[in-house]
C-alpha cells in the first residue's frame, strides 16, 4: 500500500503539450487507491472508492504499528522475512513521503514534523538492523555483487532454483549485462551521461559503469565478460547487477539470485535528507559521514543545493533498485533525458519541468470496469503531455 499510494497519488505536473491535463488532475487531488481489507465483501469491492492521502497513511501506520508490536522480539532466520528494523525502515519511507506535503492533517503528520519522524525511524532502523554499509569489494565483486545477501541488506527477495521458470522471467535476465541469455546483454541498462559525469572520480561506485571511452581494461575487474563479448557494450552501460556467480550463458543457474528490497544505506540517506529539511548543518554532516564510505576525499559541494546533493548521491547509490523514483516525484524533480548531449535512446529523449505527468499512474481499464467507484475518479491520461525532442 505504501508503494501504491505513492504511485497513484496525483501530484501536480506540468503538461505543456496538453494543459488540460493539469486541470483534470484537480478532480483527483489528494486521492490514493482503494483499501481492501480481509473482510471486504465482493459487493463492496465493486464500489470501493479511492481513499484520501490522510486515510491511506492512517491505515498504513495502523498496520506498521501492529507489526512493530508483533515483531518486537522476533529475529528472522533469513532476510526474505521482515524484521523490526524493516518495519522501522518502512515507517521512515512513509514519513519521508509525507514530509513533502504542506497540507495539515488531523491523523498523520506532514512537512517538517513528518521529516523529523522520518529521520528518527531511519536511525532506529540503522540501530536495530545491525547492518553495515557495503564495502567497495562487496559492491564491485563480479560474481556476488548485488546478487547475494550481504551485511548491508535488511530485506531481500531470495530466489531458488524452484523460482527460475525460464531464461527471461527473472531480474538477472533484464538487469545483468552479463546475462547473454536474456535482455540485459542486448538492452544494456545504463546511467545518464549527466549523472555519470557528476560522480567524482574517487567514488568507487563509478566503476560500476562503462566509461565514455568504452575501455575494457577499466571494467574488466568487475565483469566476467571477455573482451570479445564486451565489444558490443555501449558507453555508460551498468555492471552493477550480476548473474549468480557471474554466469553468462546458463540461465538455470545464473538467474538464481537475491534482490535487495531494503539496504541500510537507504536509512542513512533518509536520515540525512529528512534532517536537512529542518537542520541543514546536521544534514550536511550526515551526508559527509556517509559519503566517506564511498569516496574518502568527498566534501559536500558548497555551491550545490544540499537536498539536491543528497538526492543525487541517493540516485547513484540506488541506481536500478527502484528506490529513487518516489523521491523524484515527492520533490518535484524533473527529467533531463532530452537535454543537449543526452545518451538516452531516441524514444526516451524527454525533459520535463518538474515531475513528469506519467509519474501519476493510471488505473487499468479493467479495474475501472470492475469497480464503479473509480469511474470519473481515475488519474488523467498522461500521453501526449510532453513533446519528445526527437
Amino acid at each position: 500500500y505504501l508503494d501504491l499510494a505513492r504511485l497513484y497519488d496525483a501530484l501536480p505536473a506540468k503538461a505543456p503539450e496538453r494543459p488540460a491535463y493539469e486541470t483534470e488532475l484537480e478532480a483527483v487531488k489528494g486521492l490514493t487507491v482503494p483499501i481492501v481489507r480481509e473482510d471486504t465483501s465482493m459487493e463492496e469491492l465493486e464500489n470501493n472508492p479511492r481513499v484520501s492521502r490522510e486515510e491511506m497513511f492512517k491505515f498504513i501506520f495502523e498496520d506498521l504499528n501492529t507489526a512493530e508490536t508483533l515483531l518486537a522480539n522476533y529475529t528472522p532466520a533469513t532476510k526474505n522475512l521482515p524484521s523490526l528494523a524493516v518495519i522501522y525502515g518502512l515507517k521512515a519511507r512513509a514519513y519521508l513521503w509525507l514530509g513533502g506535503f504542506t497540507e495539515s492533517y488531523a491523523e498523520v503528520p506532514t512537512g517538517d514534523a513528518a521529516y523529523r519522524l522520518a529521520a528518527e525511524y531511519a536511525r532506529k532502523a540503522i540501530d536495530a538492523s545491525g547492518c553495515t554499509i557495503m564495502t567497495e569489494s562487496q559492491w564491485l565483486d563480479p560474481k556476488t555483487g548485488f546478487n547475494t545477501v550481504n551485511s548491508s541488506w535488511m530485506w531481500a527477495m531470495i530466489q531458488t532454483t524452484d523460482t527460475v521458470l525460464n531464461n527471461l522471467l527473472s531480474w538477472s535476465a533484464h538487469m545483468a549485462t552479463e546475462a547473454i541469455w536474456g535482455y540485459g546483454y542486448g538492452a544494456q541498462p545504463g546511467i545518464s551521461v549527466f549523472s555519470y559525469n557528476r560522480i567524482s572520480s574517487g567514488d568507487f561506485r563509478k566503476k560500476s559503469f562503462v566509461g565514455a571511452d568504452r575501455s575494457f581494461d577499466a571494467i574488466a575487474p568487475y565483469t566476467t565478460l571477455t573482451e570479445e563479448e564486451f565489444a558490443t557494450i555501449a558507453p555508460y552501460a551498468s555492471f552493477k547487477f550480476h548473474a549468480a556467480n557471474g554466469e553468462k550463458r546458463n540461465y538455470s543457474t545464473g538467474n538464481v539470485t537475491s534482490i535487495p528490497m531494503m539496504r541500510v544505506e537507504e536509512m542513512y540517506l533518509i536520515e540525512a535528507e529528512a534532517t536537512a529539511h529542518y537542520d541543514a548543518a546536521t544534514g550536511k554532516s550526515l551526508l559527509q559521514s556517509f559519503m566517506a564510505k564511498r569516496d574518502p576525499a568527498y566534501t559536500v559541494p558548497a555551491a550545490n543545493d544540499l537536498i539536491d546533493e543528497i538526492i543525487f548521491q541517493k540516485r547513484i547509490e540506488f541506481w536500478g533498485e527502484g528506490v529513487i523514483f518516489y523521491d523524484l516525484k515527492r520533490l518535484n524533480i524533473g527529467m533531463h533525458n532530452g537535454d543537449t548531449g543526452t545518451n538516452a535512446p531516441p524514444m526516451a529523449q524527454l525533459s520535463t519541468d518538474g515531475r513528469a505527468p506519467w509519474w501519476n499512474c493510471v488505473f487499468p481499464l479493467n479495474a475501472v470496469q470492475q469497480n464503479k467507484a473509480l469511474s470519473g475518479k481515475n488519474n488523467p491520461n498522461p500521453t501526449q503531455t510532453v513533446k519528445s525532442v526527437k
